[in-house]
């Protein structure tokens, strides 16, 4: 379901859900923050070699719950604070999940604040970067 025409379909008319392509980065976080659920969804290549999308930490670091397609390593990197789905079932599952347990899955992703900011920081990964380039 990439980009907004995939998720056209799925969308009631009337909806207050919105959906965006090529949006500045200077709007986002107020895109972000406006948002109640923010969904996201990986190209196919980018899950399977582990390549995590930007909007999981935007996402994260704006207090919102997130809602994004089901990957064993990005589990393991942000646990339950974040909501993962594996199909469309389990997308309607988690999403009525995440409609009546809001709150919580709120506090989630803000008790996930610390490790946002030592993991995740542009400090952080530039440190990562140059150590892997020291490295090779």
């Amino acid at each position: 379901m990439h980009g907004p025409d995939g998720w056209k379909n799925n969308i009631r008319e009337g909806s207050a859900i919105v959906l965006e392509d090529g949006v500045k980065n200077c709007v986002l976080p107020q895109i972000y923050r406006a948002s109640r659920i923010i969904f996201n969804d990986h190209f196919d290549d980018m899950r399977e070699l582990g390549f995590l999308n930007n909007r999981v930490i935007e996402a994260l670091c704006c207090g919102r719950p997130l809602m994004s397609d089901y990957c064993a390593d990005f589990e393991k990197l942000f646990g339950d604070s974040v909501v993962f789905y594996r199909d469309e079932e389990d997308f309607l599952e988690k999403l009525k999940m995440l409609e009546e347990n809001y709150d919580e899955q709120r506090q989630k992703v803000l008790d996930f604040w610390p490790v946002l900011q030592k993991e995740f920081s542009f400090e952080a990964r530039a440190k990562t970067l140059v150590e892997e380039v020291e490295g090779l």
